[in-house]
Formats: structure tokens, C-alpha cells, sequence
């Protein structure tokens, strides 16, 4: 017993951080070709950088924003997702360097993709919040 609320903001964090180290060690764990078609292991490097980022993110964030979609990509990447109605906000590591984000809200006309330093966080704090307010 932790004496904290079940619903308090620290526990929201501990709950982000396990779940999206949870399905990490779930990607780290697929070997090559799990999807039968030729797909690469996923690169121990971009699993660390995903996990050193989520380390990275201000509490503030992770207990407001839903828990991502973590997912295996065939070339051997992964990709944090949200998803809320329309609105989708994709993080691909695809360096242990550089993150390929998508931002997209077709009703609003919002589509906006670039790549991002993995330092530039105050820059991923900015498209969580976009995400998180809608």
C-alpha cells in the first residue's frame, strides 16, 4: 500500500511508464521475420532511445496523455501512437538519433510531418500538448 490514490497523478505516471516499458520489452523480444514476411528484429538501439525518451518526458505529460500504441515496424523500427477520433499523432525512432513524427487532424487540416532531434523535447512536449487539447 503506497498511500497514494489509485487515480493520483503519480500513479498515472508509474502506469505510463510501466506500460510503454512493458510493450518495449515486448518488441525487444520478437525475433526476425515475426511477421512471416520478412520483417527485421527491432534495432536494440531505437528500443533504448524509446525508453531514454519516455524517461525524458515531463511528469506533467504522461499524466495527462493517454498511454501510446507502441509498434513494431517492418525495417526494423518502432512507433509511439495516439489516436483519438480523428486526430493521430505517430513518433517513429527511426535513428537512436532522430524521431519522424506525423501530426494529422483531417477535420482541422492539420497535417504536419518532419524529423526531430531526440533532444528537442520541449518540441515533443509541444505536439503531446496539440494532441492532448485537440
Amino acid at each position: 500500500m503506497s498511500g497514494e490514490p489509485e487515480d493520483s497523478g503519480f500513479a498515472r505516471l508509474c502506469n505510463f511508464d510501466r506500460a510503454v516499458h512493458v510493450a518495449l520489452d515486448r518488441l525487444a523480444a520478437l525475433k526476425p521475420n515475426w511477421d512471416a514476411e520478412g520483417a527485421r528484429r527491432i534495432d536494440c538501439r531505437l528500443i533504448a532511445t524509446a525508453r531514454d525518451f519516455v524517461s525524458a518526458l515531463p511528469g506533467r505529460i504522461k499524466t495527462d496523455v493517454a498511454i501510446p500504441a507502441v509498434v513494431p515496424m517492418r525495417k526494423g523500427n518502432l512507433q509511439f501512437e495516439w489516436h483519438e477520433g480523428p486526430r493521430t499523432l505517430e513518433l517513429e525512432f527511426e535513428t537512436p538519433r532522430q524521431i519522424h513524427y506525423l501530426k494529422w487532424h483531417p477535420e482541422a487540416g492539420v497535417e504536419e510531418e518532419d524529423i526531430l532531434s531526440v533532444s528537442q523535447m520541449e518540441a515533443f512536449v509541444d505536439l503531446l500538448t496539440w494532441f492532448m487539447k485537440g
